[in-house]
């Protein structure tokens, strides 16, 4: 019995094999295209999926999920909001906005919010989950220092 080649497809290769397939049945593209026609059948499943997905992506649905979506949510609406001010941020304070939101406006739906450990690890997996990027130093360093000595005061006079 000769081995079978494993291939991977990207979301829009499997969408052009989806299409060859609605237009001559899924057996006539499985041989045409010399893959199994269960693999057609599956992806026809988790169509919706790949038509959201980036076109080159090879693993959708893959990684981690986030423990904390709504929380994120906030956190990333924040974000964007300094980030439209032209505010910079640093991970330092992102990191403790999450932990503050979790204790405060989410305790609710989180109860183990408390437990939360703002790591870098969490912080990267968070960057990247929701397409921001880290920046060097730069022009903005004035903006940071008086962005980041107003929130010291903001949340110090909170309590």
């Amino acid at each position: 019995m000769s081995k079978i080649r494993r291939s991977s497809y990207s979301a829009s290769e499997k969408l052009k094999i989806l299409k060859y397939a609605k237009n001559h049945g899924q057996r006539e593209a499985a041989r045409h295209f010399s893959i199994d026609h269960s693999m057609i059948s599956r992806w026809k499943n988790r169509e919706d999926k790949l038509k959201s997905a980036k076109g080159e992506s090879r693993r959708i649905g893959a990684g981690r999920k986030a423990n904390y979506p709504e929380a994120e949510a906030s956190l990333k609406n924040w974000l964007i909001e300094l980030q439209n001010d032209g505010i910079a941020v640093t991970s330092k304070v992102a990191k403790f906005y999450m932990k503050e939101v979790l204790i405060g406006e989410f305790a609710q739906v989180y109860p183990d919010g408390e437990n939360f450990l703002a790591s870098e690890r969490w912080l990267y997996g968070f960057i990247r989950r929701n397409g921001f990027s880290l920046r060097r130093k730069g022009q903005n360093d004035m903006m940071k220092a008086v962005h980041e000595s107003a929130m010291q005061d903001e949340l110090g006079s909170g309590s």
